[in-house]
């Protein structure tokens, strides 16, 4: 079950970089008051490690909690 999770998380990673990789052009990214123009590709692999960095954290405290019971 480990090889098939290793397995689907490389998948995962080569379609993020190809998508990543075919977006290098310019856009401008607003937040709140703050005005941002930076390339496709490092808006995607921010948000792409913002949400993987989120799904460690969220798993982590639910084995915690599961533990813990």
């Amino acid at each position: 079950m480990r090889k098939f999770k290793l397995t689907v998380l490389a998948i995962i990673i080569v379609f993020v970089i190809i998508v990543i990789l075919q977006n290098i052009s310019s856009v401008e990214f607003q937040f709140l008051l703050y005005s941002v123009t930076m390339s496709k590709a490092l808006l995607l692999f921010l948000t792409a490690f913002i949400g993987f960095i989120i799904g460690i954290l969220f798993s982590y405290i639910f084995i915690k909690k599961r533990n813990t019971r």
